[in-house]
């Protein structure tokens, strides 16, 4: 499956998640922006999952202490 333009390819990060997406782009989103992420462990922050369509990153409270999403549009989406 080709990826198309703004889809998550890798995520990494300590003090901020880096997401670099399929066109080149890499957005860091510090961790205090996301609470649940900010006050968790690191190993549970690496606990997530992307999901099908590669837009979103997901944190499954059956697998981890975090319940939690990020979807990727919400900061590549002006005036936000």
């Amino acid at each position: 499956m080709a990826l198309a333009p703004g889809m998550i390819r890798t995520i990494a990060g300590t003090g901020e998640k880096g997401y670099e997406l399929t066109d080149g782009r890499v957005l860091s989103v510090p961790l205090w922006w996301i609470p649940t992420l900010h006050n968790a462990t690191p190993e549970e922050r690496e606990k997530y999952e992307i999901n099908r369509s590669r837009t979103m990153i997901i944190w499954d409270p059956d697998k981890c202490s975090i319940n939690d999403e990020v979807c990727i549009a919400d900061y590549l989406s002006p005036g936000k």
